[in-house]
């Protein structure tokens, strides 16, 4: 849970120095820039922000930023809740940020496209009604429990299928 809400915290920061920011407001992102900045700098972390607030940052840093955010809230709850409150001010403030928060799980899990429109129930390939697809590995063996299944449970490789039949790569292909 810490993981989750240190990844939606690190992009309302980048909103608060971005594009986006400005796009919405310098008001996008500053409550969480100011709860966060303070215990970065009590701990002696700022150094792995400073990047990002100079638009340098890369996915090594961002990694550091959210494994320390996700640490200081496990060890601290009065904190979590305040950066928890300040993530839930930002967004009815900021309507808009929603837009933002949708697309953070396709980027995390490295949807596919057609997995995408999956996320939003309708069948990528035939476009009727999406229930409960089926999931499957890529020799075609079923992966038990896949609708209940965390993403980061699926192999790379899964496919998914409606009741009509109709398969779709669950994640994109990732080419190095």
């Amino acid at each position: 849970m810490e993981t989750i809400i240190a990844t939606l915290v690190l992009e309302l920061f980048k909103a608060a120095i971005g594009a986006f920011g400005k796009e919405l407001g310098s008001s996008a992102g500053s409550r969480v820039a100011a709860t966060i900045w303070p215990k970065f700098e009590a701990s002696s972390k700022q150094a792995v922000l400073k990047p990002i607030l100079e638009g340098r940052g890369t996915k090594t840093n961002e990694q550091q930023v959210r494994t320390h955010l996700a640490a200081e809230m496990t060890k601290d709850p009065t904190f979590k809740s305040e950066v928890i409150a300040a993530v839930n001010a930002e967004c009815r403030d900021q309507p808009t940020l929603v837009s933002l928060f949708v697309s953070l799980p396709e980027q995390l899990f490295g949807w596919s496209p057609e997995q995408k429109k999956a996320q939003r129930r309708r069948c990528p390939v035939g476009n009727e009604l999406l229930i409960f697809p089926s999931y499957y590995n890529a020799d075609g063996t079923p992966i038990p429990g896949g609708t209940f299944k965390w993403w980061s449970q699926f192999p790379r490789t899964a496919i998914a299928e409606c009741r009509r039949g109709h398969r779709w790569p669950v994640f994109a292909l990732q080419l190095s």
